[in-house]
């Protein structure tokens, strides 16, 4: 009997184990070109009334009245080559659909470039580490002898990040999560492959995601000078820089 039980808890565990193992086994190197653009829209509010970018938070018979204020800040600009792992692509016929997942690592470092005029907000500078998950459907049309296929990936994201969030000259170490506003909101990628060779494949290619939710993901924890419940957005661009059509380029290689 513990025979049985065993060999049942082992295959339990061992089964999934084994099919994690062979969808790793589907991922290949490749090599890109392209140019990433990062941006951190943060908000806050406050009771200080007339400044521009502000708008009333609240009901007209609130006491104090409160008003919420935008800025927008760069969060880090890179162009050029990098290595990534991904899945083949498969074809399946005319029509091509597949769920996956897909992982960003990001150096977030950004400030305000100079305060807007009437705003409580003086300085504001972040470094962070933010991990990015893109849970997505592939949509696609895979011809068999033309070219190019065409692909349509969309998704919702999620991410978590860490570092620290500088408000008036005033530093805090601060952990934040957020995700996009819909399932098919956050994560958005088109592509075109020009080129297939074995499993591997040439393409051009452009995608943007957003994360932080309507309100947006908590960016600083306390009260500063009048001003609280900070919150910020974050959205990452990929595209060219005019050398492959204003678009990325994704080699995938036959191997491993």
């Amino acid at each position: 009997m513990r025979k049985i039980i065993c060999w049942l808890i082992f295959c339990g565990v061992s089964q999934p184990a084994v099919a994690f193992i062979g969808y790793l086994k589907g991922y290949q190197f490749g090599i890109d070109y392209t140019t990433s653009i990062d941006h951190v829209d943060a908000n806050y509010r406050t009771e200080l009334a007339g400044a521009k970018d502000c708008e009333p938070e609240g009901a007209v018979t609130d006491t104090p009245r409160r008003y919420r204020c935008r800025v927008s800040m760069a969060a880090g600009r890179s162009s050029g080559y990098g290595i990534f792992l991904e899945q083949a692509f498969k074809r399946q016929g005319l029509l091509y659909v597949k769920p996956d997942i897909g992982f960003g690592l990001r150096y977030l470092q950004g400030d305000l470039p100079k305060p807007t005029l009437g705003q409580p907000l003086k300085q504001m500078s972040f470094q962070l580490l933010a991990m990015v998950i893109k849970p997505y459907l592939k949509l696609g049309i895979t011809p068999l002898k033309n070219w190019p296929d065409l692909f349509l990936s969309v998704g919702p994201t999620l991410i978590a990040a860490a570092g620290y969030v500088s408000v008036n000259s005033e530093k805090v170490t601060h952990g934040m999560v957020g995700t996009s506003n819909t399932p098919i909101s956050g994560f958005l990628e088109l592509e075109a492959v020009f080129a297939r060779f074995g499993d591997g494949y040439f393409s051009l290619f452009t995608s943007t995601d957003y994360s932080g939710g309507k309100r947006g993901s908590k960016f600083y924890p306390k009260e500063k000078d009048g001003m609280d419940d900070f919150r910020a957005t974050f959205k990452h661009e990929v595209r060219g820089d005019g050398r492959a059509f204003g678009l990325g380029a994704k080699l995938l290689l036959n191997w491993p």
